[in-house]
This record gives C-alpha cells, sequence and structure tokens, in this order.
C-alpha cells in the first residue's frame, strides 16, 4: 500500500507508483511482504537507508524485535527529511 499525497494506492505485481518530491509519501508492506524496486533522482537517499539500517540476518520479514534506532528521528532531518505523523 503507497499513499501519496490523500490518495492511497493498493499495488500488485507488476504495477507501479510514483512519489514527487515535496509530496509526502510512505508505503506500508504487508504481510506477505513486499519486493521493490526503487528509481530515486537526485542521489543521496540511500545514504540515508544505509546509515538508519541494520544488516538482515536471513532474506525474510524482520521480527517485531528489529526497531528504528532511538535517533531515527535525527537521522531523517539530517538527510533532509521529515516523519510524517501516523
Amino acid at each position: 500500500t503507497i499513499q501519496v499525497g490523500e490518495e492511497t494506492v493498493e499495488l500488485g505485481a507488476g504495477q507501479h507508483a510514483f512519489g514527487p518530491r515535496d509530496i509526502p509519501h510512505r508505503f506500508t508492506v504487508g504481510a506477505e511482504g513486499a519486493r521493490m524496486l526503487w528509481v530515486l533522482t537526485p542521489g543521496g537517499f540511500e545514504d540515508f537507508v544505509e546509515e538508519v539500517s541494520a544488516p538482515a540476518e536471513a532474506p525474510a520479514v524482520p521480527p517485531p524485535s528489529v526497531v528504528p534506532p532511538e535517533n531515527a528521528a535525527e537521522i531523517v532531518l539530517r538527510h533532509g527529511m521529515e516523519l510524517l505523523p501516523d
């Protein structure tokens, strides 16, 4: 499921979505997981992902014990982004 601005869309295999700059967007992965290909321009988002992530122990949905770092909000801001409210 992806939310772009006020629009929420359920995507299936082979479908795509566009999350333009300056329009809030987020996604939720369901219980079956997801395989996604991201095309990001300009580059730089990968630096945020690397800083906020931990290597996976297995190719599976992480267990509930895997949580964002305590300073995740600080990392988000450092990379020029903002967190959306729930």
